[in-house]
């Protein structure tokens, strides 16, 4: 067996490096097909004719089709879906897929320097007066003029965020406005994300609704379940608040974004968010292949589901996620400026 550790999304995936299954390429792309076709939440909202797209990208594929050939005409089919969370992960030789940003990214610059960008602070120390401090999955400290900071890069253990949460808000206590920095986030447990956002709202707000596949069909889904974002009563924080999201904010850092929204003090600054909100499951199919399938639907409070678009920021900064940590963040100055100005 051969581990692989994908760090986007901390799971540990064993794929086999045999298979009894037919591997035959035609076997192959149906088993893959087949796969999305029942278990995929995204068709309906997308308008995606998954036929069609069988129909122009199966005829590629024979017997004697390659391996790369294989895996690359597969990939471009799932492309289409325009989704971080589509992916496969499979062995001999090894390769990684995503159908969204990340995918072209690990294409560009490859799959070590993808990880090494979602786990990096995506703003420099030179910000910070007093240098940063660490607790657990939180990087916090204090920019100029009395404005807080704090960045996390994904949503993980709901007690121990719970404690973080109020030690950081007590830390800040003094603060006048607070930077919330989501960037370089690849999600997690949306009940996190919750969490956090109690703890800056004013009263119980509706962000989001959600439901589940429930069959084989392109629409069959659970019953809607409601999410409302409501303060928290050990502490609560009442001063301005500037979220930074970019097109690396992923997955539960989008449904944050959608509670955080509905908050009246709170601003979203930079571009949208990745595009990808759905809860998933790996598969291991016969043919050896790892999929990673998203099965649910997440729409904001009025039923728009922004799969494949990402949420829109208030105010808008274009960002590049290949680009180097350097000593300037536009971000960051535009959020010391609009809170500096108020």
């Amino acid at each position: 067996m051969l581990k692989l550790i994908y760090s986007f999304f901390s799971i540990l995936i064993l794929f086999s490096v045999k298979s009894t299954a037919q591997n035959d390429p035609v076997s192959v792309f149906n088993q893959v097909w087949h796969a999305y076709d029942t278990l995929y939440s995204g068709f309906a909202v997308k308008d995606i004719d998954w036929d069609k797209l069988y129909k122009i990208y199966r005829p590629k594929i024979n017997e004697n089709t390659s391996e790369s050939e294989l895996f690359k005409i597969t990939t471009n089919m799932l492309r289409h879906l325009n989704d971080n969370h589509v992916q496969i992960v499979k062995g001999n030789p090894e390769r990684h897929f995503s159908a969204g940003l990340i995918g072209y990214m690990i294409d560009d610059i490859g799959f070590d320097s993808t990880i090494s960008i979602f786990t990096a602070l995506p703003v420099s120390e030179k910000y910070f007066k007093q240098g940063i401090n660490y607790l657990h999955k939180f990087s916090y400290g204090w920019l100029q003029d009395s404005i807080a900071y704090f960045h996390f890069g994904e949503f993980k253990d709901l007690d121990e965020t719970q404690y973080d949460m109020v030690e950081i808000l007590r830390f800040f206590s003094s603060s006048k406005a607070m930077i919330v920095d989501v960037r370089r986030n690849t999600g997690g447990d949306d009940k996190v994300g919750k969490l956090i956002a109690d703890y800056f709202a004013d009263k119980k707000r509706m962000f989001m609704i959600t439901a589940e596949k429930t069959g084989n069909g392109h629409n069959d889904f659970s019953d809607k379940k409601i999410w409302y974002v409501e303060p928290q009563k050990n502490i609560n924080y009442s001063n301005s608040v500037i979220l930074l999201v970019d097109n690396t904010s992923f997955s539960a850092a989008e449904n944050f974004a959608l509670a955080m929204r509905e908050i009246p003090k709170v601003k979203l600054v930079g571009d949208f968010t990745s595009g990808g909100f759905a809860d998933t499951k790996w598969s291991t199919l016969p043919c050896g292949w790892n999929v990673c399938i998203p099965y649910s639907l997440f729409a904001d409070k009025n039923g728009f589901c922004w799969e494949g678009i990402g949420i829109p920021p208030d105010y808008y900064i274009k960002a590049d996620p290949k680009k180097a940590i350097i000593d300037k963040d536009e971000l960051v100055d535009f959020a010391i400026e609009f809170i500096n100005t108020q």
